[in-house]
């Protein structure tokens, strides 16, 4: 269906009694609607959530990973701890993947089979990062106690509709900065993904 240049996926499902659109990660619009429902009625509720669509697009380009991608070339800056290490490749064999003198040092053979490097980086990320942690909190308390607001709050009221926001809002009054702060730590983390070779 399109609606006002915006094409949305129409999903018909027996379970549902009203309407409801969603933004999918990849941007995408879904409306779900009942199956007796006719199309003018569903094009008349996505034209009646158009600023609500614009909202969510907003935020999902906002919160687009700034690095989405790594290529795994020598070279490459990786972060670690809040520091920037380059990927060195290095003909010595051992370990696939070691942190020597501030290079993050990928064994040739490894780095040869993207999979292989891809495998061997992740677990090293996962090795060093369980070491660092250990007997420390990964998010600092102002976030910790946000997080586990957010989470109290869906024990009352599901979705992140006005009503949830305000009650978290009542419960944590600066929600909105951590929240703001959590989601821009989440921009920046790396999450595997490597562009192709």
């Amino acid at each position: 269906m399109s609606v006002d240049g915006r094409v949305l996926e129409v999903h018909v499902s027996a379970r549902r009694t009203r309407l409801g659109l969603t933004v999918e990660r990849d941007g995408a619009l879904i409306v779900r609607v009942p199956p007796a429902c006719p199309p003018e009625r569903a094009e008349a509720f996505a034209r009646a959530n158009d600023r609500w669509v614009d909202d969510k697009l907003r935020l999902r380009e906002e919160r687009q990973p700034l690095h989405p991608t790594r290529k795994l070339a020598d070279g490459e800056i990786h972060r670690y701890l809040g520091r920037d290490y380059r990927l060195l490749y290095v003909d010595d064999p051992g370990a696939p993947v070691r942190l020597v003198a501030g290079r993050l040092r990928v064994d040739l053979a490894t780095a040869a089979d993207p999979a292989r490097a891809l495998r061997a980086l992740a677990d090293w990320y996962t090795r060093a990062g369980l070491r660092w942690a250990q007997g420390r909190l990964q998010l600092p308390f102002h976030l910790i106690d946000y997080v586990i607001a957010h989470e109290l709050a869906h024990v009352r009221i599901s979705g992140h509709g006005p009503d949830y926001w305000r009650l978290l809002g009542r419960a944590m009054p600066e929600y909105a900065r951590w929240k703001a702060e959590l989601d821009e730590m989440g921009r920046r983390v790396w999450m595997g993904d490597v562009a192709g070779r």
